[in-house]
């Protein structure tokens, strides 16, 4: 269970404060469940064994990721500026050294949501272990392509209004992310984690009036989570 804090910096700004399960799900190095995206790692030990290729670090496979779309961004729009929800569907490939993590995702929707491509580039890393504390930091940059960025950045002259004028993005790098998360990990497979998350709207979607009317292009993300692991 997991209680998250969403919040815009800037003139404008406001929080939301909500709780809501989180399901991760991993099996030996083959299957990782992360909340809404799945992977399959193709290049696992435990399917080919002897290849030694996870065992070195490499990773990469199919990934799926349930996005669940963006409601009207205001009751002025009369488009009404809805997304719906895609099933996005693409592959990763990482490398592990030490304590770090170097991945690219790239996944494109087929259920037509936001009907767009989307791309992400993160390294995460291990900052401190004692016992049963430990604290990783992450940063990350991702691109969208046009009919993406249209889809949750645009505004077509339907939906325009005195406050709202019409705008067009391009492909584009989209977002800049960085955060900081730490776990304790109890006795009987309990654990409780924290994580704050900075997000800066970049490019395109910064000057969209959908980001520009909402408040800011900065948000940041703080979550509180309690957590057990099933098999401990």
């Amino acid at each position: 269970m997991g209680s998250v804090t969403s919040s815009r910096l800037g003139h404008g700004g406001h929080s939301k404060i909500y709780a809501l399960p989180i399901i991760f799900y991993g099996y030996r190095d083959i299957v990782d469940l992360d909340e809404a995206e799945l992977r399959i790692n193709l290049l696992s030990d435990g399917l080919f064994e002897g290849s030694g290729l996870s065992s070195s670090g490499f990773s990469a496979g199919p990934n799926v990721k349930v996005d669940f779309g963006r409601r009207a961004f205001g009751s002025g729009v009369r488009g009404p500026g809805n997304v719906g929800t895609s099933v996005e569907v693409g592959g990763f490939a990482s490398y592990r050294y030490g304590p770090a993590r170097l991945r690219l995702r790239a996944r494109h929707d087929v259920a037509n949501g936001h009907g767009g491509t989307v791309a992400e580039l993160d390294l995460r890393s291990g900052l401190y272990r004692n016992g049963g504390l430990g604290i990783a930091a992450q940063v990350g940059v991702s691109w969208a392509d046009k009919r993406y960025m249209q889809s949750l950045f645009g505004v077509t002259p339907a939906q325009s209004t005195p406050t709202l004028a019409p705008y067009s993005p391009g492909a584009d790098i989209k977002a800049l992310r960085g955060s900081l998360s730490g776990e304790y990990k109890f006795s009987g497979g309990w654990s409780a984690a924290a994580s704050v998350q900075f997000v800066r709207r970049v490019g395109d979607a910064s000057r969209s009036p959908v980001v520009t009317a909402r408040g800011s292009a900065n948000r940041l993300n703080t979550g509180m989570f309690l957590l057990y692991t099933f098999g401990q």
